[in-house]
């Protein structure tokens, strides 16, 4: 027995248990579905932990200036907070390429 079961005419195939019962055949087959993990915070500033975006020196300054400008200059979208924070870069004594 075929049925539709949505829009876009899905084609669903039920299949008859002992007991009369239609099942749609995807619902004996579907995966069971993994947990996500929650990201490792940090207990004593609960900063969150991704090993995969180190803290270096640009993120810990561009965090520090867009909340910065984000306080001072409010009508300000995000794109020219990022702009004028990366100018701000290229002279900043945090710059490890900053050789002055």
């Amino acid at each position: 027995m075929y049925a539709s079961s949505s829009p876009r005419c899905r084609l669903v195939v039920l299949v008859s248990l002992a007991t009369d019962a239609f099942v749609p055949v995807d619902f004996l087959f579907r995966r069971a579905t993994t947990t996500t993990t929650k990201k490792k915070t940090s207990s004593s500033s609960g900063v969150k932990k991704d090993p995969s975006q180190a803290q270096t020196a640009w993120r810990t300054f561009q965090a520090k200036r867009l909340a910065h400008y984000k306080d001072k200059k409010p009508d300000w979208d995000g794109a020219k907070r990022r702009a004028k924070v990366s100018e701000e870069w290229i002279d900043a004594p945090e710059n490890p390429k900053n050789n002055k």
